[in-house]
């Protein structure tokens, strides 16, 4: 069974980190509270482990980056955690795609001159 996918909703230039799983999910309880700082998920055989605090770093480190970690999860199928980075600079290519998918925001000189 294939783990919850992502949508790929930003647009270019940016780079997208997606980590997933095929374990037991995450109830929708569960997901509201995960980034909490100190929050762990009891698991069916008591065997929690760990401070609470890696997903309330990991939110924080994301976000100062200018970025939004996301997640999607089904209980019994697996989780997916994934955040979205602007890259320091574009290429050409993606330049050229996001002027393609945005054409309101490129003029037809700046194309030409991407090209």
């Amino acid at each position: 069974m294939q783990p919850p996918q992502c949508e790929l909703v930003s647009p270019l230039p940016k780079v997208r980190i997606e980590i997933a799983d095929t374990g037991s999910g995450i109830s929708q309880a569960d997901q509201e509270k995960i980034f909490d700082r100190f929050y762990r998920v009891e698991n069916s055989v008591h065997t929690e482990q760990g401070t609470g605090l890696g997903l309330s770093i990991v939110r924080g480190i994301i976000e100062k980056h200018g970025g939004e970690i996301r997640m999607a999860s089904e209980l019994g199928v697996g989780t997916t955690f994934w955040f979205d980075l602007a890259l320091a600079q574009s290429d050409k290519d993606e330049l050229l795609t996001k002027a393609i998918n945005n054409l309101d925001s490129f003029s037809g000189s700046e194309i030409k001159e991407i090209i």
